[in-house]
């Protein structure tokens, strides 16, 4: 059974593993190319794992540290955790620290895959997907560092790797007819965010306007009870 269900945690979590690999490896290369250790690059990917954070944090290991502009840096670029976990509540029902390791571990394309699971899906394959994902980011940031900055100059496009994942991500939640409505409205949302919103301030905007619309959503269903 145990056997059985670690099969089914990495099929699911194989889009995963092959968007890591790479995001993961070129974040080991750039922070290398930067002058940083292992020790450094692997701790923050070890504390940290959030791998947007961690690409914008790359100036601010070089300067002096302001913790007020690193607060201010990681509420804004992770503002979007506030509603995963929101919506994960009712599913993390572990009442030791496997709960907490499950909340750290809720990064983009962890959540993507457990919010598509039936309701009724266990805490071990919330905990395991986690794991996964966690152990993927690490190995893949480790091999980076040692592949080494030559291949920087030789390889393009790494940047985008994380938008072909969430791109992955999109499409297999879409076939999922019950979540089209959700996806639509985040998409038009993000959209409309971006097109009249500086850049710097469209998540947090996105996020809140999808909110009100959910909201909005289960307030009229609630009324029609």
């Amino acid at each position: 059974m145990e056997k059985q269900g670690l099969k089914q945690g990495i099929i699911l979590t194989l889009p995963v593993l092959a968007g890591y690999l790479f995001l993961g490896a070129s974040y080991g290369m750039i922070m290398q190319s930067n002058g940083h250790s292992l020790i450094i690059t692997q701790l923050s990917s070890l504390l940290i794992f959030a791998g947007a954070l961690q690409f914008a944090a790359i100036p601010m290991f070089l300067g002096a540290f302001h913790p007020f502009s690193a607060m201010l840096l990681a509420l804004l670029v992770n503002v979007r955790h506030l509603f995963y976990g929101i919506s994960m509540i009712p599913r993390y029902t572990y009442r030791h620290i496997g709960k907490f390791f499950q909340i750290y571990t809720m990064a983009d394309e962890a959540f993507s895959i457990q919010s598509s699971l039936p309701e009724d899906t266990s805490n071990k394959t919330y905990l395991l997907i986690g794991v996964l994902c966690y152990s993927y980011w690490q190995i893949a940031t480790f091999a980076g560092f040692l592949i080494g900055s030559a291949l920087i100059k030789q390889i393009e496009g790494l940047d985008f790797v994380l938008t072909a994942l969430f791109f992955v991500l999109f499409l297999q939640r879409w076939e999922h007819k019950p979540s089209r409505t959700y996806l639509s409205v985040g998409a038009c949302a993000t959209t409309f965010s971006l097109i009249f919103l500086p850049k710097s301030q469209f998540v947090l905007f996105a996020m809140v306007l999808i909110l009100m619309v959910i909201l909005l959503e289960y307030r009229s269903k609630e009324n029609r009870r």
